[in-house]
Order: structure tokens, then sequence, then C-alpha cells
């Protein structure tokens, strides 16, 4: 990035900041550079960064996605700041006439303050036990997991985004209490992490177990019942698939041929299943006479 637009741009930071206020953090990275960092950031102390910091696991993502070729921004992804804070995220792709990757310019939103808000309305129409007890959006987004940094940064943000996703569904659906999951929302929550993949990462499960209020054999016990349950599905799957193979034998007269086939395969199967048996007998046999 040349020094020109690399001062415009720096420029369009702080005018965005002030722009949207001081809940909005807004980064700008030099991809160009020998060593990609961040050379401009407004309101910072959101995320913890300042000029000269790495680039983050979720830049170093985009970048390894190549997402930008086919797209010029990505929008309202979640991230997590150095206190834990949830935040909403959006990338702008910097590229060059030839559509090279230059830089990245970030807005990262924290709603904390707004989510304080809410639940004070909330308290505002509600007895207090009634809050206590019952899910906010503010008991949604609140994680029982202490913030991971570092290498182990981007699990947790993964992870516990994702738990809060499927928790949400569940307990909106249901409208029940989060502290007082039952056994099937609990299942079902798990379902929908691990359709999503989330249990291949390393140590995804002690944070879905700490997040449910379960242990991790609870939820190693969970997985292995929805194993259970895709290896029915795939059975009757091929079960019917057999059977609609033979109904479609017969409408274009192939039936002979498979029940045929059918038949010699039980025949076969009936005269391995007598040699076994009989095999079995002479073995009971010699065992009674070496015994007497």
């Amino acid at each position: 990035m040349n020094s020109v637009l690399l001062h415009q741009y720096s420029v369009l930071v702080d005018f965005l900041a002030g722009t949207l206020g001081t809940d909005y953090e807004v980064t700008l990275d030099d991809l160009s550079r020998k060593n990609p960092c961040t050379v401009a950031i407004a309101n910072g102390y959101i995320s913890g960064r300042s000029v000269g910091a790495p680039l983050t696991k979720l830049a170093m993502k985009l970048i390894k996605e190549r997402s930008y070729e086919d797209e010029s921004y990505r929008l309202n992804y979640r991230s997590i700041s150095s206190s834990g804070r949830v935040l909403r995220c959006s990338t702008f792709f910097l590229k060059n006439e030839r559509g090279a990757l230059q830089g990245l310019l970030g807005i990262n939103f924290d709603d904390h303050r707004y989510m304080e808000l809410s639940g004070k309305l909330f308290a505002l129409c509600h007895p207090d036990n009634y809050v206590n007890d019952n899910i906010s959006v503010h008991a949604l987004r609140k994680t029982d997991v202490p913030f991971l940094s570092s290498e182990e940064g981007s699990l947790y943000e993964n992870v516990n985004s994702e738990i809060r996703s499927a928790l949400y569904a569940v307990i909106r659906s249901s409208e029940l209490p989060a502290s007082r999951l039952k056994k099937a929302e609990r299942a079902e929550i798990i379902r929908i992490l691990n359709k999503k993949g989330i249990f291949i990462l390393k140590g995804a499960i002690p944070l879905v177990a700490a997040k449910l209020s379960c242990s991790s054999a609870s939820v190693y016990r969970y997985l292995s019942e929805l194993k259970k349950e895709e290896q029915r599905e795939y059975l009757q799957q091929h079960e019917d698939e057999e059977l609609n193979s033979i109904l479609d034998s017969i409408s274009t007269g192939e039936a002979v041929e498979s029940i045929g086939t059918s038949e010699t395969y039980r025949s076969t199967e009936s005269a391995s299943e007598e040699r076994e048996r009989e095999a079995e007998e002479r073995r009971r046999e010699e065992d009674g006479e070496e015994g007497f």
C-alpha cells in the first residue's frame, strides 16, 4: 500500500470512528508489508489492540479463505475482545487495480452498553425472581467459560458463538429458562453443534460441557446417541433404496434375475450356516470325549 493510500485510509479510520461513536472500533491493517500489522486504529480499547499489533486470527482466516477474490467485504460476523465481550465485526477488503489484497478496513461494534440497558428495561416490567430465573438476551450472551487468549482464542470464538446460537434457538422455541435445560433440549443443542462440525475442533467438548452445565462424559454420551441414530437412519435409507431397486427391476422385467440372485445368496448363506453348525457339533463331541 503506497504512502498516499495509507494516509487516506488512516484519515478514513478517524472519520468513521468520529461518525459512529465510541462503541465502534475502526482498524486498518496493511498487508503489503513484510510483517503485516495494524497501521491505524481508533477506539482500540474495545479490542485491546494498538498500532503495530499483528493480524488477528480472524483476519488471517479471511485471507486464507481467499474470499476477497469474489467479495468486496464481509459483514456482521462475531469475534471477541480481550475482556471477553462479543463484538459484531465487518471487514472491507482493500484491493489494488489487479484485485490483489492490500489491506483490511475493519469495524468492530461493542454493544455491551445496550445489552445492559436492555436488561434494566427487562427488570422494570418483571419481578426480580422472574428476571433471575428466566432467560434474557444478556443471559444468552453470558459465558461460563473464561476467556481463552492467544492460540486458544480462535477455538473459544467459534465454539462459544455457535453455543449461544444453538442455545437461543432451542430455548426461545420452548420458552424455558436457560438454567433448567431438560435432556431433550440439551440433546438438541448438541445435535445442532455436531451438525456444524464444532466437535471436530480439539478442546470443544469441555467448552460445550461447561456452557451447558454438564460433564464432558455427558456430552460424549449425547454424541454416541447421535451416532447410533445416524447409523439407524443410514441403514433404513439403504434398505429403502434396495426395496425401490427391486420394485424398479420388476417394472423393467429384471425381477426374475434379481430374485434368483437373492435366492442364490440365501442358499449359500444357509449352506454356510449348516457347515458351521456341523463343525460346532464335532467340537462339542470331541470336548466331551476328552472330558471323560
